[in-house]
């Protein structure tokens, strides 16, 4: 079967550094695009969706609320060419779904269910299934004439799994998980997503798709490792009974390994790698790539994630992919030497600049002292005389001065 998990929309996915559709999309493989219910988009920003996100991201879009909140499902001119215009977003977003939401107020009796039929034979859906979840008053049951609609033309109907079941048959299920609080205020318990999970499994349905919309997202965790990072002061244990919940349920303790171990025993080793400096200004050692490598490998894991937070990040985590493929490491700069420190120095020193000032700014940057040694740059910087600098020339002269 194929699942598809995901939330209404992207734009309160806020990762640092990353925007919001890109992020999500490592996150999830799915989205149902929330906006398009409130404005039609440029095809341009359509494209640019598509574009930002992997080849096997699945969007769903919600169709414009003048279609059936303002036309009310009525065949006129501009009903029709606004369901085709969703229709032709759906086909650049390469959309499998189209997703329709009527409001309780529409009364579908024979002549507006035919109405309905009417609209939907002028759209060209070629290609997409459309998804319609009809609002109605709690226990009010679809008419019939309406569910022959849907079945004729291979309309999904989409409700929210933790109150109905759908009353069209379909190879697809699509549900909108609202929960059963006031509006969408509401977090599902264990046992409410268990019996939605149950629901699907029963549904022999080819496709699922689950959009949460709620304001809390949680999210099932079928088929997905949980890791916990507990922020804590610096020597602090986690509390036996937080070890033995984590056990338990089968989480991955994640640590930062250039300064702890995980307190949770796991076949999964997930490390965070900020570094000893203040916050994550700091740079790696190979000394310390080397000790983060041998904890890693008397872990006895059988997959290891490894993430650098630090501000040299990238530069980190390539510099320890290239050591596990080569046994080497590279060196941090295309110098040696005092010119290592000027490159590093050029990058965002600003001048002028005290002795004290430089190894607290500056210091924490790698530099390659030769080319087979990385040492801080603080190394070089704690040897200089105690003045004021003015500029990058006057630190390499006074380095030359002390004969280093």
């Amino acid at each position: 079967m194929e699942l598809l998990i995901g939330a209404g929309g992207w734009a309160y996915f806020n990762v640092a550094e990353f925007k919001s559709l890109e992020a999500y999309a490592e996150a999830f493989n799915f989205v149902e695009v929330n906006s398009t219910f409130y404005e039609i988009p440029s095809m341009n920003l359509v494209k640019s969706w598509r574009s930002r996100v992997p080849r096997d991201f699945e969007f769903a879009v919600r169709c414009y609320k003048d279609v059936t909140h303002t036309y009310h499902m009525e065949p006129t001119e501009e009903a029709i060419k606004t369901f085709n215009t969703m229709a032709e977003i759906c086909r650049v977003l390469k959309a499998k779904f189209l997703v329709l939401e009527t409001p309780a107020k529409i009364q579908f009796d024979e002549n507006k269910v035919d109405a309905a039929r009417s609209l939907l034979e002028n759209v060209d859906f070629q290609g997409i299934k459309l998804v319609w979840e009809v609002r109605r008053n709690i226990g009010d049951k679809l008419p019939h004439s309406l569910v022959k609609l849907m079945s004729d033309k291979g309309i999904v109907h989409c409700v929210d799994l933790s109150k109905e079941n759908p009353a069209v048959e379909s190879n697809v299920l699509y549900t909108r998980l609202f929960g059963k609080g006031q509006h969408n205020v509401y977090q599902f318990t264990d046992e409410e997503l268990g019996e939605i999970d149950q629901k699907i499994a029963k549904s022999n349905s080819s496709t699922t798709a689950i959009s949460f919309h709620k304001s809390r997202g949680t999210l099932l965790l079928q088929g997905i490792k949980l890791v916990w990072e507990v922020r804590r002061n610096i020597g602090d244990k986690l509390p036996h009974s937080l070890v033995k919940l984590m056990s338990d349920k089968g989480i991955v303790h994640c640590v930062d390994l250039s300064k702890e171990n995980p307190a949770v025993e796991s076949n999964v080793l997930y490390t965070r790698l900020f570094g000893k400096g203040q916050h994550n200004v700091y740079q790696f050692t190979d000394e310390e790539l080397g000790e983060i490598d041998q904890k890693i490998a008397k872990s006895n894991s059988s997959t290891t994630a490894i993430s650098f937070h630090n501000v040299k990040m990238f530069t980190d985590a390539a510099r320890f992919k290239i050591f596990k493929e080569t046994g080497r490491f590279a060196t941090a700069t295309k110098a040696t030497g005092q010119q290592s420190l000027r490159e590093v120095l050029v990058e965002d020193a600003s001048f002028p600049m005290t002795k004290q000032e430089l190894i607290n700014k500056q210091g924490w940057k790698m530099i390659d002292l030769t080319e087979n040694k990385r040492v801080h740059a603080s190394t070089l910087l704690e040897k200089l005389p105690n003045k004021t600098f003015r500029n990058i020339e006057e630190v390499l002269v006074s380095l030359q001065h002390s004969n280093l």
